[in-house]
């Protein structure tokens, strides 16, 4: 049985019941047909901070938004990046695996979808392969 986590905790960026959704769709231990995350992404303070991360990516760059397959839903692409402070590089740091059985294989990915509705509450997220082109790859 997964835990259910209260207003103000994790839950606040997510709509009503949607980060145990997630948890339970596309943590480590879903199937994996579904792209899950790894086990360290896959608990309510990671998936938080991945989405927090990739809304205040959006925020900056417009162009990684666009028009969710659900109505009132947007599509935002993120990718986890590390930054070495020293030198500056990044380097983009694997969330976890994308899905089996969609245009591309399954692959280790930095790179993830956050769904979000019009009120801008987090309705999805899971890994994918940006080389898919169901997700714009080539």
């Amino acid at each position: 049985m997964q835990p259910t986590y209260v207003a103000g905790g994790p839950q606040s960026i997510f709509a009503p019941g949607r980060l145990n959704y997630i948890l339970t769709n596309h943590g480590w231990s879903a199937a994996p047909t579904q792209g899950r995350f790894y086990p360290q992404f896959s608990n309510p303070a990671a998936i938080t901070a991945l989405a927090a991360g990739a809304i205040a990516a959006a925020a900056q760059n417009p162009a990684l938004v666009a028009g969710g397959n659900q109505p009132n839903t947007y599509v935002i692409s993120g990718t986890f990046l590390q930054v070495d402070e020293a030198s500056g590089e990044t380097t983009n740091v694997n969330v976890g695996v994308s899905g089996q059985g969609l245009q591309s294989p399954s692959v280790a990915t930095a790179t993830y979808i956050t769904v979000i509705n019009t009120r801008q509450g987090v309705v999805n997220m899971y890994p994918v392969n940006p080389n898919d082109p169901s997700f714009g790859g080539h």
